[in-house]
């Protein structure tokens, strides 16, 4: 026994004690904290309250009780033209010589309806910064009284609207801060539109006159050069009209030839009765020999002629008569062509029309309050629930 004890270096406690198996140590789940919760969801009604709750308060308080009231004056009109085709003057003015089609005198006029020129017309007729630089509207509604040009022509077409209904009908919508301004600049927008449009026709009208004088003009020219033409032929030639001078020499030596043959025949009808020396013989020979004369001049006459190439000269001459004849046939159609543009003219014009006129407001109709701040709250709800499902997106992702 002692010696188990000797051999075992002392280590006998050691070995008659029974060794326990380490434990294992489970991790206890953390609940959520009552305080961490309540921190999110605070955190999450002030989300709610700043993303939500504050601009449709700010919405309500503005549309409610600080935005001006606006009126609106509605009027509808057209463009109507005498004319029986299916364009009138100014679109003919505007597609002529393109090659593709272009605008539409009722998106010619919308487009007016919309530029600087008819607010520098306003301006300058009712006054339009007087109405609407005005420190009785509020600051988000008025134009500001130093506002640039650019600034101004942006707020103008912002409170002059234009639409187009179809089949060329324009809507033109004016907003004011008074009935009465907004019946005032819709009249001049309208008034200044008819002087545009009556402008246009008064220049397509001229336009037409202008190229039906100028095509008269060329036509004349033409004229006038085919007549100084021949004028310099015949200066030239010393001969006013060379193949009726042919024709003339022709025609007195056929004549005496035939003149001279009768005299013959008859002389020799007379000498198988009388003699040689008898009077009426001797009277016969003279008017046989003048003849002859005459004849032998004749032919040198058209000899000279054929010498300078006749033929020739009457065709060039015939040429030239040729061009003058055009010439005239086009200058008279020039002129009828320019009775019918100056017909035309007359009885062919552009006219806006306003079918239904300028109403005058009896109520402001903008802005409407309750859209606006049920627009505020709902657009605001959209952006909190967006918000809220990015947020919660991210944390779930940094848990994983």
């Amino acid at each position: 026994m002692n010696a188990q004890v000797i051999a075992s270096g002392g280590s006998a406690p050691a070995t008659t004690e029974k060794q326990q198996p380490p434990s294992k140590v489970i991790p206890a789940v953390r609940p959520s904290a009552p305080g961490r919760r309540r921190k999110r969801n605070g955190g999450l009604l002030g989300a709610f309250a700043m993303v939500v709750l504050a601009p449709t308060l700010l919405a309500a308080i503005y549309f409610g009780l600080i935005a001006s009231p606006l009126y609106v004056s509605e009027a509808h009109v057209t463009i109507r033209s005498t004319k029986q085709q299916s364009t009138s003057v100014i679109e003919a003015v505007v597609t002529q010589g393109a090659g593709v089609n272009l605008a539409t005198e009722t998106e010619l006029v919308a487009d007016y309806l919309r530029s600087r020129d008819l607010l520098n017309r306003i301006e300058n007729q009712v006054g339009f910064r007087e109405r609407y630089a005005t420190y009785k509207a509020d600051f988000f509604s008025r134009l500001e009284p130093g506002a640039s040009r650019e600034e101004a022509h942006k707020f103008f077409q912002q409170v002059v609207q234009v639409s187009d209904a179809g089949s060329g009908l324009l809507e033109i919508k004016v907003k004011a801060f008074t009935a009465a301004d907004a019946h005032t600049v819709i009249q001049a927008a309208i008034s200044a539109a008819e002087v545009v449009v009556n402008q246009l026709s008064d220049q397509a009208q001229a336009d037409a006159l202008t190229a039906a004088q100028a095509e008269v003009t060329r036509a004349l020219d033409r004229v006038t050069d085919a007549l100084g033409a021949i004028a310099a032929f015949q200066q030239a030639k010393g001969d006013i009209d060379p193949r009726r001078s042919a024709e003339a020499i022709l025609a007195v030596v056929a004549g005496l030839e035939a003149s001279l043959a009768e005299a013959q025949i008859e002389r020799a009808e007379l000498r198988s009765v009388l003699r040689p020396t008898a009077p009426a013989v001797k009277a016969l020979n003279s008017r046989i020999g003048a003849l002859q004369r005459e004849l032998a001049q004749a032919r040198g006459r058209l000899a000279d002629n054929r010498d300078s190439d006749i033929a020739e000269d009457v065709q060039a001459f015939d040429i030239e008569q040729k061009k003058l004849q055009l010439a005239e046939r086009a200058y008279e159609s020039a002129l009828i062509s320019q009775q019918t543009a100056r017909q035309q003219a007359q009885n062919d014009r552009s006219y806006l029309v306003a079918y239904v006129p300028p109403s005058m407001p009896d109520v402001a109709t903008e802005p409407k309050r309750l859209y606006k701040i049920t627009t505020a709250f709902v657009v605001s709800l959209l952006a909190f629930g967006v918000g809220a499902l990015i947020i919660g997106a991210i944390r779930e992702h940094a848990r994983a």
